[in-house]
């Protein structure tokens, strides 16, 4: 027995049975792969190409022949001048002699003690000599002096301060570097003697800068007037004969300190 149909279903299924039949309109879309509708064809265009940059490479270095790099030499760069060179262009000092005869105390500690030997031990001690005092030098062994006034014995140098007594030093002055300046000092009694070679016809010009004015000999130990010329200070002379001349400072008594320029032109 067949299952009852409601009256509206039956309606639905003759009308669907009737769009199997009758199909769809020709307008309408129909579902599947040549159904589908596409739009324009718009031609591809090739997209540009952009240019990438370049990479530059280095260009090799020039190939130069070991003979040319052996024997190449004019275009090799040439040696600066040495410090040799230059101190050659500069005045020069050389000290000939040197004799210290005299100090004076200037510790840091005072006072100074005076020892038997050139020990600094605590059983050998004399006496003490105040900052200050000058004292008369026998000898130097390694760093200590041998007095002989006031008090005989050792002193250690670095209690004191010293400076040539008696000096005898070359002054080399030459046209590049004609001028010179020297600062020195005595203490207590001595000779300063300076030694500049020169030419006749050169003249010496002489500035005192500090301290007294000092001798000027020609080199046969003839004593030569420095006239002095406007400044008292300055003096001119003009040279005869060629060999060293001499330029000598003393002090009579407890020393002094001295400064002076010379010109040789």
């Amino acid at each position: 027995m067949l299952p009852k149909i409601h009256p509206s279903a039956q309606g639905l299924s003759v009308a669907f049975g009737l769009w199997l039949v009758i199909g769809c309109p020709a307008d309408r879309p129909r579902y599947g792969p040549s159904a589908i509708r596409l739009g324009p064809t718009v031609p591809t265009q090739p997209l540009p190409q952009r240019a990438l940059p370049q990479t530059r490479m280095p260009k090799p270095a020039p190939t130069v022949p070991a003979e040319t790099i052996a024997t190449d030499t004019a275009q090799l760069p040439q040696p600066r001048m040495t410090s040799t060179a230059s101190a050659a262009m500069l005045p020069s000092r050389t000290v000939l002699s040197c004799q210290i005869k005299m100090a004076i105390v200037a510790t840091q500690v005072p006072p100074l003690p005076v020892h038997s030997s050139p020990t600094p031990a605590s059983d050998n001690i004399l006496g003490t000599l105040a900052n200050g005092t000058f004292v008369a030098i026998a000898q130097a062994h390694q760093d200590w002096w041998e007095i002989t006034e006031p008090i005989p014995g050792w002193i250690p140098q670095a209690g004191t301060q010293s400076a040539c007594s008696h000096k005898v030093e070359r002054l080399q002055l030459t046209p590049q570097a004609p001028t010179i300046a020297i600062r020195d000092r005595f203490i207590g009694t001595g000779t300063h003697q300076y030694l500049i070679p020169a030419q006749p016809g050169q003249v010496l010009t002489l500035i005192t800068i500090d301290g007294p004015h000092p001798r000027l000999s020609d080199p046969n130990g003839t004593p030569l007037p420095l006239n002095p010329d406007h400044c008292r200070d300055r003096a001119t002379v003009k040279l005869a004969i060629a060999g060293d001349y001499c330029l000598e400072f003393d002090s009579q008594f407890r020393g002094y300190d001295y400064a002076f320029t010379l010109e040789l032109s």
